[in-house]
C-alpha cells in the first residue's frame, strides 16, 4: 500500500529489513523484525509502504505509543523517558500520537450550551 495515497500495489520497487521496538516483557525489550517495502506509485511516485501496526515513528509499534501515552497521564514525560530508557522527545511525539489517537475515538465535539464569561469581556473592552 503506498504511504502517500493508500493505493494497494502488488509489486514493490525495493524492500529492507527493519527492527520496531514493541512493549516490554518483564524486564526485557522487545523488537519486531519486520520487512518494510517501497512502491513505485504512478501518483506519487516512490513510497514506503504504511503498515497498520507501526506508530507514525516507524521505529516503534502503536501498541507502544499508546502504552507510553498512558503513562503520561500519570507521570511527568521525563520520569516516563527515564522509564523507557529513551529521548525526552521521542516520548513527546509518542504521547502526541496517542492524544491524536484519543481525539479520534471520542469524534468531534457537539456541545449543546455555550457559554460567556462577561466579566472578562468587560475587563478587556473598556
Amino acid at each position: 500500500m503506498c504511504g502517500g495515497c493508500g493505493k494497494i500495489h502488488f509489486s514493490f520497487y525495493d524492500r529492507k529489513t527493519r527492527l520496531a521496538r514493541d512493549l516490554s516483557s518483564g524486564d526485557r525489550r522487545v523488537y519486531l523484525e519486520y520487512e518494510l517495502r517501497r512502491v513505485d506509485c504512478e501518483a506519487c511516485g516512490v513510497k514506503q509502504e504504511r503498515l497498520d501496526f507501526l506508530a507514525s515513528n516507524t521505529k516503534f509499534t502503536k501498541r507502544l505509543a499508546l502504552s507510553i501515552g498512558g503513562l503520561c497521564k500519570a507521570m511527568p514525560i521525563r520520569d516516563v523517558a527515564r522509564r523507557m530508557n529513551l529521548d525526552w522527545h521521542t516520548v513527546k511525539e509518542l504521547e502526541k500520537e496517542y492524544m491524536r489517537e484519543q481525539l479520534a475515538r471520542a469524534g468531534p465535539p457537539s456541545p449543546s450550551v455555550i457559554g460567556v464569561d462577561e466579566i472578562a469581556i468587560k475587563k478587556r473592552h473598556t
